[in-house]
């Protein structure tokens, strides 16, 4: 018999972020975690890219209408609108990893069934039931989002997000390979349904999310999923206590939910704002790009430039990751907005082969950026409770605005024409991505990394035993029951005054902080930590 190597941990009254941060060891759960939802991701990006192939093959060998062309393309985007809110509500009332299985069917049960397709209406119903299941793929990245810690979060889900990046090179050699050699785009249809089907057999090691279970009062559950994550990373927890949070009274999703609240509502219209406009951006370049580049009457591609600005999305990846939580996230989005719609007007100025190379690398290098600072910063707008159903319609807004990038590619305007239209929408969105956080009515940190602030504060000044250290965490543990129960930043501005005003206590006594006695010029015998706490210092509590 083996020797058990794990690890054993036992924690008292702890909150999940607590439990979470307890259980990482060698965070293998999270590599497995990041894969499976890596896939999903995935998937949406070669849903997306597979349009600009399919639909100017389709409309050569059928030969299509320019409308046609549009409702094709538009279909998938008009699924992913109805799959994003139908299956992000689910989501709120039945469970991340139910929804996440639903919406992982759907798509590889249609993707498969587009290659059997006899006629236009056939291909379109497809299509679209396609889209319902990829609008659904913001699921697994809200699941992956519970299921780490804060600190980590933003630079795990930016490495989630260059599968999307991988997703639309799959595509792009794919197609290379399947369209170039003669084959038709049934067999091309065939090979980009394999991806999707690998994540079915993900499903056996993805769990259900811990803090949706908490939300809804099933902790017994969570406390098993909490155990397993920490085995998985081989951590054993003998004990855990978790703090339950206080269920609210809409504690269902529901799309009204975001608007009942003030502060709920103003983050809900800016952030549709910004997903609309890079959705119509975005996916506006993608076409646009294929439009200039293919020929309308035959399947035929420059795959050269098409594969070199996918690979654009990779290196927009990496400079992501290297800068999300360096640089203020509203300035960054309004940049790459910016960039993104320069370039796009710009592409359709030249013909040469190295202008298009290097304009469109960067409209859509650019607009990746955005797409990617919005995925983060949208679930942690909201809490637990609605987070999915408020992704999901910030989401479905994006749909829209590809929908409309669908049918304005599509028309008969000449290409500058076409690429005005989507210079001024990104114009639109880097306004709207500059005013971000003052429109929503929040500080630059959200409730979950506030919560994140506290509990480190918390584990700071907890090292030392004394009345002060004792009134900051008690206020702490005020301040994040109050942040639960969803109270606004107008009724914790004095209750955060007074944690400021103890830490800054705490911060100057050279007994807890060494180097403050560097700072601090009192006379020797005003320096000493009595009985009675620090000698002619008013308001300073002992630690006797």
């Amino acid at each position: 018999m083996g020797i058990d190597s794990r690890k054993k941990v036992s924690l008292g009254p702890s909150t999940t972020e607590e439990i979470l941060m307890a259980s990482r060891g060698n965070n293998k759960f999270v590599t497995l975690m990041k894969t499976a939802v890596g896939l999903a991701i995935g998937t949406d990006g070669i849903e997306v890219t597979l349009l600009s192939y399919l639909v100017p093959c389709v409309a050569a060998e059928w030969g299509l209408t320019s409308f046609q062309q549009g409702s094709l393309t538009a279909s998938v985007f008009a699924g992913e609108l109805v799959g994003a809110i139908v299956l992000g509500v689910f989501s709120d009332v039945y469970g991340r990893r139910p929804a996440f299985l639903v919406a992982t069917l759907l798509v590889v049960l249609f993707g498969l069934s587009t290659t059997f397709a006899t006629s236009f209406w056939w291909l379109l119903l497809f299509r679209s039931l396609v889209g319902v299941g990829a609008g659904g793929m913001e699921v697994p990245f809200d699941l992956l989002g519970e299921l780490i810690t804060h600190r980590e979060k933003s630079r795990i889900l930016v490495d989630v997000q260059v599968m999307w990046a991988m997703g639309s090179l799959f595509v792009g050699f794919a197609a290379w390979a399947v369209l170039s050699f003669g084959h038709s785009w049934r067999l091309l249809a065939l090979v980009s349904a394999v991806p999707p089907l690998t994540v079915l057999f993900c499903f056996s090691f993805i769990p259900e999310s811990p803090r949706w279970l908490i939300a809804n009062g099933r902790v017994q559950e969570a406390k098993e999923v909490l155990r397993k994550i920490a085995n998985k990373n081989g951590i054993e927890l003998t004990a855990i206590t978790i703090v339950p949070e206080e269920k609210p009274k809409d504690r269902h999703g529901g799309v009204a939910n975001l608007w009942r609240r003030p502060d709920l509502r103003s983050r809900t219209i800016v952030s549709c704002i910004i997903w609309a406009a890079f959705g119509f951006l975005y996916y506006g370049v993608i076409l646009l790009s294929s439009k200039i580049l293919g020929e309308s009457d035959e399947c035929s591609f420059d795959y050269s430039i098409l594969l070199f600005a996918s690979a654009s999305e990779l290196v927009a990846n990496v400079l992501t990751r290297f800068y999300v939580d360096r640089l203020d996230r509203r300035l960054s989005m309004s940049i790459n907005f910016t960039v993104s719609a320069v370039m796009t007007v710009l592409m359709p100025v030249n013909s040469a082969m190295a202008w298009l190379l290097v304009t469109s690398f960067f409209a859509r290098g650019a607009s990746y950026v955005s797409a990617c600072l919005a995925w983060i910063v949208t679930p942690e707008l909201y809490p637990t409770q609605i987070r999915s159903t408020g992704h999901a319609l910030s989401n479905a807004l994006a749909r829209c605005g590809a929908i409309g990038a669908s049918y304005w590619v599509a028309t008969p305007f000449s290409n500058e024409v076409i690429a005005i239209g989507l210079c001024v929408v990104g114009i639109i969105g880097a306004f709207t991505a500059q005013d971000m956080y003052e429109a929503l009515e929040a500080p630059l940190l959200s409730v979950e990394e506030r919560l994140d602030v506290l509990l480190h504060l918390k584990w700071t000044v907890s090292e030392f035993d004394c009345r002060l250290t004792r009134d900051i965490a008690e206020l702490v543990d005020r301040e994040a029951d109050l942040l639960s129960r969803g109270r606004g930043e107008a009724s914790l501005r004095p209750l955060r005054q007074r944690i400021r005003n103890l830490f800054l206590r705490f911060a100057e006594t050279p007994d807890f902080n060494p180097e403050a006695s560097r700072f601090i010029r009192v006379p020797p015998k005003y320096g000493k930590l009595t009985d009675e706490g620090m000698v002619g210092l008013t308001g300073v509590v002992s630690c006797k």
